[in-house]
């Protein structure tokens, strides 16, 4: 009977030690299976998919705290004041086309615009400002860009009467009339950095060794462009560019009628329609030229050439200042960015320009106008001067002798 007891004994205590083995196992497999279970969760949350930009300040709300905040933060942020924006967007509205979408107003689409042009940011940045992802950022700019460029086909260009009329400038400064009565404005051509693919690069590089386009424009005495034409190569010379704008009917180039003239500097032709300054190493042209005399003796214009040639400069002048307000508003046009292809390089210089002439001529007093109509301003000369003479062969020889002739008798009667 003991040993039967025993053997009871032995059975149980053995059933029991399964039990408590089987109750281990239970435990250490739900214990995995919690803790399976914890890393699955953790990784389903970190894939959950968080907004980018969780602030509650829309662009929308953006744009309208800035239009009703105080006048100079929407000068600095857009380069306009509000009265002249919000004219800018019925504008565009009424007679090109602009249209709001679903998400973003007119207002904001033209602010994304500005805000690229007149500080040169990227994408990004623009993104954080109105709190949109990139690909409606890029789309808005595109879409204002093009509407801007068919803007620019309507104000860039000279009044009606620009053969007829003698500029008020002109007309109301002893300086300048009668000697000036028949010039209509003035030309020259400007350099901006550009962007092209490496293999198109050489033909690109002016004389600063880096890439460049070059830009010709002519200007009124109202600091108004008249008429620009971009996307020459750096290394195109004033004198192609301009024969090239006066032979193409397609540009629109203004040409002055019989008896009136453009100024241009010594890198374009003396010929007719368009009087240069007296060229030679001896002879001083430029304004700044005749302000480094240690005596007022020595800064006096010396002769009847460099008599002319100082208030040629002086009239001339006004198209580098107008050139100077322009690149001072728009940031973007020191460095365009490489994500923008050349044919979009164009167009945000015409579109620049466009916005330039409809700030002049909405009368808002801009600060940056009101600088450079100071008798002391001189506007920063970044490629220097072009004193690089190129045979004119877009007209014959005789026709050219005949005509430098003509502009060389008016120019020596303006001098006497």
């Amino acid at each position: 009977m003991a040993s039967d007891c025993e053997s009871d004994n032995s059975y149980d205590s053995d059933d029991l030690c399964d039990e408590i083995e089987e109750n281990k196992e239970i435990q250490t497999l739900l214990l995995c299976g919690i803790a399976v279970k914890g890393l699955l969760l953790t990784k389903k949350s970190k894939n959950v998919r968080r907004r980018r930009r969780s602030s509650t300040c829309t662009g929308s709300m953006l744009i309208n705290e800035i239009l009703n905040d105080h006048e100079s933060r929407c000068y600095k942020l857009f380069r306009l004041e509000v009265p002249v924006f919000n004219m800018l967007c019925r504008d565009l509205v009424a007679h090109y086309g602009l249209k709001k979408s679903r998400r973003v107003s007119i207002e904001e689409s033209l602010g994304i615009f500005l805000l690229y042009l007149a500080h040169g940011c990227g994408n990004r940045l623009v993104q954080e400002f109105f709190n949109h992802s990139g690909e409606i950022v890029h789309r808005h700019f595109h879409k204002v860009l093009d509407v801007v460029v068919n803007l620019s086909k309507d104000i860039i260009k000279p009044k009606a009467n620009y053969n007829e009329a003698i500029p008020e400038h002109i007309l109301n400064n002893p300086r300048y009339y009668p000697y000036f009565k028949d010039c209509i404005g003035a030309i020259d051509g400007t350099h901006m950095k550009a962007s092209v693919p490496q293999h198109e690069q050489i033909k690109f590089i002016g004389r600063k060794n880096f890439v460049t386009q070059n830009i010709m424009a002519a200007c009124d005495f109202n600091m108004c462009f008249t008429f620009a034409l971009a996307g020459w190569e750096g290394t195109a010379h004033d004198t192609r560019i301009i024969n090239e704008a006066r032979r193409r009917r397609e540009v629109k180039f203004p040409l002055p009628s019989d008896g009136k003239y453009y100024l241009v500097d010594a890198g374009y032709p003396n010929t007719k329609g368009y009087i240069a300054p007296h060229n030679g190493s001896n002879i001083r042209y430029h304004i700044p030229d005749f302000r480094r005399g240690q005596t007022s003796a020595s800064r006096e214009p010396k002769g009847f050439k460099e008599n002319f040639n100082y208030y040629h400069s002086s009239l001339h002048n006004i198209i580098e200042r107008t050139f100077g307000v322009w690149k001072a508003q728009w940031l973007l046009l020191r460095d365009m960015h490489v994500n923008f292809d050349f044919e979009t390089q164009d167009k945000i210089v015409l579109a620049s320009l466009a916005i330039h002439n409809y700030i002049r001529i909405s009368g808002s007093g801009n600060a940056a106008f009101q600088i450079a109509q100071e008798g002391s301003y001189i506007p920063r000369n970044e490629e220097g001067p072009n004193n690089g003479i190129e045979p004119h062969d877009e007209v014959s020889s005789t026709q050219r002798r005949t005509e430098d002739m003509y502009i060389c008798a008016v120019r020596d009667m303006i001098a006497g």
